[in-house]
């Protein structure tokens, strides 16, 4: 081997040597690296089973809540009864009963429900909760005027018989105003229609086609709808009979026809006599369609009147008053005001609930106009979202009447438009001389009326059929002034001016029968 092989040998010997060198420290350095990533992997993986075990706890902790709220719910559910008391009205063998009758309303009511619920949950016993929502007011005024109650203040006796008699029951007086209990019981359905532990609902409301849209869009979800039943008090409506919801009665409890006032004038009323005088008559103005035509009126005079037939229980064929013939003044050319000369408003004819639904169902799409319908010709200037071409019958004009009169004229009490026909007066004082909702009443302002002195002034501001009315507001008054059964006939001169007074307008056939508060 030569010197210059040896040199290149060792060169090669170097340089194989410098390779492996690097290799080692190439794989030393990787080795160093993988410790490290190794490391933090190993770091990761205990932090993930930390975390696995953390919200592996939490799972178990919800799954146990769960497990709690549904023993919670299925322990603590309940039935919902939602009924629209002005148009739910119980049999009057109830009402008539205070309190007493009340609470066997609402027992009756309680078992009959019950029964419905074991039907559809058999063995579930179910606490039972009954929500009823009423103008308590208005249906006392009803109560009054259909003889069924003496004093609109006993309707509260029936309620509080009812709610104290059941933990669950209650009567929720909404006050006056149409609405207010539609809407109480739209909102009530739809938060317990919500609420999981409200295991079934029993909703009455069927008299009112209002309520469709707030069924409907359950009609075709079995899940909900088969949660409701539906309970007809009066007759339901036909839309309600395709929803395809359970429909049920209780004829028991509840009364199948409307409430109506008397359905006529006592006799002696509705034909006074009619003799020739020679002296003076007054003759009531025709009105066809909605008023019969009445006979010569006799009124008070100084040595024969009603009021001195009332005492000697004879009745004069003929009554003289004056010497010159008057006559009753054309419809809607009075009106009638006290000796304050406040103006009073007669009460207007009763509001039927279909006449009231049918009008309803108009306004929702045609706005009417109050004063083409109700007042004088309207001006060409009426704005022309006001109709005048829609025709009303005459329980949809009452309706509308009843409608408007529920809104306060500005002028109030002093207002003398004969052809007015916004409110005036407190109709609740006026039909029955008190007025339970005290200042929640829209026209509490009028409260206090003088309601002892009424008489009829005409378009010129001039006494027209200028009679005193003499009317007890108490209800002590009222109760001394009322007839016995064994007195029926004696009746106070007072009474028969009212009725006679109120037939000279034709938009109140009637209306002052409420003086009349016969004892059956």
């Amino acid at each position: 081997m030569t010197f210059s092989n040896i040199e290149e040998s060792l060169a090669a010997f170097k340089k194989s040597d410098a390779d492996r060198e690097k290799l080692t420290s190439d794989l030393w350095k990787r080795v160093q690296e993988l410790e490290l990533e190794l490391e933090a992997a190993n770091q990761d993986l205990d932090a993930e089973k930390s975390s696995r075990r953390h919200w592996q706890a939490q799972c178990n902790a919800k799954n146990q809540d769960v497990i709690t709220l549904k023993n919670s719910i299925a322990n603590n559910c309940f039935v919902q009864v939602l009924i629209d008391g002005d148009g739910a009205y119980f049999h009057d063998v109830f009402v008539k009963d205070g309190a007493a009758g009340g609470a066997k309303a609402a027992s009756l009511l309680h078992t009959a429900i019950k029964k419905e619920v074991e039907s559809l949950y058999p063995g579930s016993n179910l606490p039972i909760m009954v929500n009823m929502y009423a103008s308590l007011g208005g249906i006392a005024g009803k109560l009054v005027e259909s003889r069924v109650l003496q004093r609109p203040s006993a309707i509260h006796d029936f309620a509080r018989g009812f709610s104290t008699s059941q933990d669950l029951f209650n009567i929720i007086d909404v006050g006056a105003g149409k609405e207010k209990a539609d809407h109480k019981l739209r909102e009530m359905f739809r938060i317990f229609l919500a609420n999981k532990q409200c295991k079934h609902i029993i909703f009455a409301g069927l008299h009112d086609t209002g309520y469709l849209n707030t069924l409907r869009p359950y009609e075709h979800d079995p899940d909900t709808s088969t949660r409701i039943t539906l309970l007809e008090t009066l007759p339901a409506h036909d839309q309600y009979k395709t929803l395809g919801m359970k429909i049920i009665t209780f004829d028991d409890i509840f009364k199948k026809e409307n409430l109506q006032g008397p359905s006529s004038p006592p006799k002696r009323f509705a034909t006074p006599p009619s003799a020739p005088s020679s002296t003076a008559s007054a003759v009531l103005p025709s009105a066809p369609t909605l008023a019969p035509k009445l006979a010569p009126i006799p009124t008070q005079s100084d040595n024969s009147s009603w009021a001195t037939a009332t005492k000697t229980g004879s009745h004069p064929k003929t009554i003289s008053i004056a010497t010159t013939r008057t006559t009753m003044p054309a419809p809607g050319t009075v009106y009638y005001v006290n000796s304050k000369d406040e103006r009073i408003d007669a009460p207007l004819p009763y509001l039927k609930n279909q006449d009231r639904d049918d009008l309803k169902a108009i306004t929702r799409t045609t706005k009417l106009c109050n004063k083409f319908y109700l007042g004088k010709n309207c001006s060409k200037n009426c704005p022309q979202r006001f109709s005048h071409e829609k025709q009303l019958t005459l329980g949809q004009m009452n309706a509308l009447r009843h409608q408007a009169r529920a809104i306060v004229c500005k002028q109030g009490s002093s207002c003398y438009d004969e052809t007015c026909y916004l409110g005036h007066s407190c109709p609740n004082e006026v039909r029955t001389g008190q007025c339970d909702f005290e200042e929640d009443c829209f026209s509490a302002k009028f409260h206090g009326a003088d309601l002892r002195h009424m008489r009829l002034k005409d378009v010129s501001g001039k006494d027209n059929y200028a009679h005193a009315a003499s009317y007890k507001t108490t209800r002590e008054d009222r109760d001394r002034q009322r007839p016995r059964p064994d007195s029926y006939d004696v009746l106070k001169a007072k009474k028969s001016i009212w009725y006679f007074a109120a037939m000279e307008n034709y938009d109140q056939p009637r209306t002052m029968l409420w003086k009349n508060q016969f004892v059956s």
